[in-house]
């Protein structure tokens, strides 16, 4: 699938993502904007609401400890309760390695409109679920009443080297 344009990218830090639970600020400058947020612990989830026709979750894959030798990063994508998107659950094995820039999630190819996306860490201790950017597809969210002619709002695109 691919995602249409304009792409606007949400860091990890931006205020409108509510993070809920044990979370914790961290990041190196190979990652989006030299930021992360992680949580090691069980129903932490975070909730990020967008405007666009697709969103994809990026991620760092953090390599095995030996608290969690083979263990399964899992996590639950809900779109807008449930209602446009069952809940999807994704397992993923930690690597060997520290991976950047992995796509956690894509969603499909949704109609374009407001919505909300939880993301729940479903993983048992020691699960490091690691997020880095949320990449929106879709078109500028419709001028505000009021606003005439060639006046409307601009998503701003910061791509950042990788």
């Amino acid at each position: 699938m691919s995602i249409s344009q304009p792409l606007l990218i949400l860091d990890d830090r931006d205020p409108s993502i509510i993070c809920k639970g044990d979370w914790t600020p961290g990041g190196v400058p190979l990652e989006y904007g030299g930021t992360t947020t992680y949580s090691i612990r069980p129903n932490s989830t975070a909730l990020v609401p967008f405007y666009g026709d697709s969103i994809s979750v990026i991620g760092t894959l953090k390599a095995q400890t030996s608290d969690a030798l083979n263990q399964t990063l899992d996590m639950t994508f809900t779109l807008d309760d449930g209602v446009t998107l069952s809940p999807t659950t994704v397992h993923l094995v930690q690597p060997q390695a520290t991976t950047y820039h992995v796509n956690i999630f894509q969603s499909k190819l949704l109609p374009v409109r407001r919505y909300k996306l939880t993301i729940s860490h479903d993983t048992p201790e020691n699960g490091f679920l690691c997020l880095d950017a949320f990449y929106i597809g879709g078109h500028d969210p419709p001028a505000p009443a009021g606003v005439h002619g060639q006046c409307h709002l601009a998503w701003s695109l910061f791509l950042a080297p990788f």
